[in-house]
């Protein structure tokens, strides 16, 4: 709790910053306060309206809150702005299926099953950017 009232703080004093506002969005959504959540997120893609994760976030937000129309129109938007991301075609996959659309989620799965092996881990673009023994 003190890791949110902390950010709290900061978020008072300094102007909004979407990235502190979806890690606040993270917390209170695990904390099961998908108010909160919601209405950082939103204020969050006020001031950053072209950054996907914050859609994809707010659609997993909607998921939760049984608005399955409204995060597919959010993971939608996220597709759009980053069509490369694996992600966000499964995301959208998941949705279509619970929302009925089986061939449309099937479609989905396919562009992410396709694009997923070209994105590389964390570790191995750390790994390929740090210098090599032998360069040292």
């Amino acid at each position: 709790m003190s890791r949110l009232r902390n950010l709290d703080r900061s978020l008072f004093f300094w102007p909004p910053y979407p990235d502190a506002l979806s890690y606040r969005a993270g917390l209170a959504a695990e904390m099961r306060n998908l108010a909160s959540a919601e209405k950082d997120l939103k204020a969050a893609l006020s001031w950053s309206p072209q950054t996907a994760y914050l859609h994809d976030q707010l659609a997993d937000v909607y998921a939760v809150q049984g608005k399955k129309e409204q995060a597919l129109n959010e993971v939608r938007k996220a597709v759009a702005l980053h069509p490369v991301k694996w992600s966000y075609h499964e995301h959208a996959s998941r949705l279509l299926f619970q929302l009925g659309r089986k061939e449309q989620a099937r479609e989905e799965r396919l562009k992410a099953e396709a694009l997923k092996p070209f994105e590389p881990q964390y570790g191995e673009a750390l790994k390929a950017s740090l210098p090599s023994a032998d360069s040292r």
